[in-house]
């Protein structure tokens, strides 16, 4: 049986990844210990994602965080791929930074690919070759761009899904760890058996892993729980609050349950019908209640904004949300 380039680099690297992953003497969690951050107030820092200027480049993201205020980014794996990954915009420096984070085409990219749950197999096997075979330079070059700014790279959000080789899943690894994150925080994670999956290779690299909430519909306390069954402490939460409210339940009474497990918050620039825009929904606290429980409770957790609200100067919305997180640490 032959082999092409791509099938022999996964079936080596992954072997040897899986050889390599298994569990280890001891699972005590990694200590997260934050630079200092020049976004924190309160005792909390504040981030923003990348997914916030998804309509730009790579390269033209750092100075739109900075302009903002934030001293911390989480990277979303959309934004690292090609386009026939997540329907980002390729990374390059030859295409400029929309001025204000704009692009009317930007619609057209976030929808092709379908945010990559459901490829067509060539697609898929596209972006397989690449994962295994982009040099890492590659991403030592963005993280680059991000310390030029005085932006800690605190995460890297990564889709996984169940058809990942166990080569594919060492190598998201390699990548966060040569952005310098601490944390990896993974979308689309639907089932207790992946997460255990995923378990070993977070104790490989020293890296703490925080399931986001919205894709296996995590709404409760015990439903996260049972995610995380027989998981090393590795293992952790992404709690975007947005879904978690809009699935009605109290964000304030998960931080105080789990907080320990908690690696990284998702603030929502947008949630349920909030009119394109606005920072919050009338009457709506759900965010300023969370930020003062991190403050009045001193949980070092990083709260990570995700603007995602259509139609708007991302730039003037983004700097709003500083603005109003600011304040109320402040208050």
């Amino acid at each position: 049986m032959t082999f092409n380039r791509r099938e022999f680099l996964d079936l080596s690297l992954g072997a040897g990844a899986f050889l390599a992953a298994a569990p280890l003497a001891s699972t005590a969690q990694p200590a997260i210990k934050l630079p200092k951050i020049s976004s924190t107030f309160g005792g909390v820092p504040l981030g923003c994602g990348s997914i916030s200027f998804m309509d730009t480049p790579i390269e033209g993201v750092p100075a739109l965080i900075a302009s903002a205020g934030y001293g911390l980014v989480e990277i979303i794996d959309s934004h690292m791929q090609p386009p026939f990954g997540r329907g980002a915009p390729p990374g390059g420096a030859s295409a400029p930074a929309p001025a204000g984070g704009a692009n009317p085409a930007s619609s057209a990219g976030a929808a092709r690919g379908g945010g990559g749950r459901a490829m067509d197999p060539e697609t898929r096997a596209k972006l397989r070759d690449w994962r295994m075979t982009v040099p890492l330079s590659r991403f030592e070059e963005v993280a680059g761009l991000f310390r030029a700014q005085k932006i800690y790279v605190y995460s890297y959000h990564s889709h996984f899904t169940p058809d990942f080789t166990d080569g594919e899943i060492d190598r998201v690894f390699e990548m966060a760890h040569t952005l310098g994150c601490q944390i990896m925080t993974a979308a689309t994670i639907r089932t207790n058996e992946f997460a255990l999956r995923l378990d070993p290779y977070a104790q490989k690299h020293k890296m703490r892993v925080g399931i986001h909430n919205l894709d296996a519909n995590l709404s409760t306390v015990a439903q996260y729980d049972e995610m995380l069954h027989g998981c090393s402490d590795y293992m952790g939460i992404n709690f975007d609050i947005g879904h978690w409210a809009d699935a009605g339940a109290d964000c304030v009474d998960l931080l105080r349950r789990r907080h320990d497990s908690i690696v990284e918050l998702h603030i929502k620039g947008k949630r349920g019908t909030t009119p394109a825009g606005k920072i919050l929904a009338d009457g709506d606290n759900t965010a300023k209640d969370v930020l003062l429980a991190l403050r009045d409770n001193k949980w070092p957790i990083p709260a990570v904004l995700e603007y995602e609200v259509r139609g708007t100067d991302k730039v003037v919305a983004v700097k709003e949300w500083f603005d109003y997180s600011k304040e109320v640490l402040l208050s």
